[in-house]
């Protein structure tokens, strides 16, 4: 499974490193600092809790012509 650094997935989803360490904090996500590696299931938790739940389905990608 790939890591992500906090400091890299904040920027992604367009936070400061405190805002999001606050978030994950609240979320009870165990992140020391801004250099703290999270595994791929934990990021996501992250997006799920942030953004709602993603359906399968709903990731359908049409190729243009």
């Amino acid at each position: 499974m790939a890591k992500i650094r906090v400091y890299e997935l904040a920027k992604k989803l367009n936070l400061t490193n405190k805002a999001f360490l606050k978030k994950l904090k609240d979320m009870k996500i165990a992140a020391k600092s801004h250099m703290s590696s999270l595994e791929e299931d934990i990021v996501d938790k992250i997006k799920q809790k942030m953004f709602g739940k993603k359906n399968k389905q709903d990731e359908v990608k049409i190729k243009s012509n």
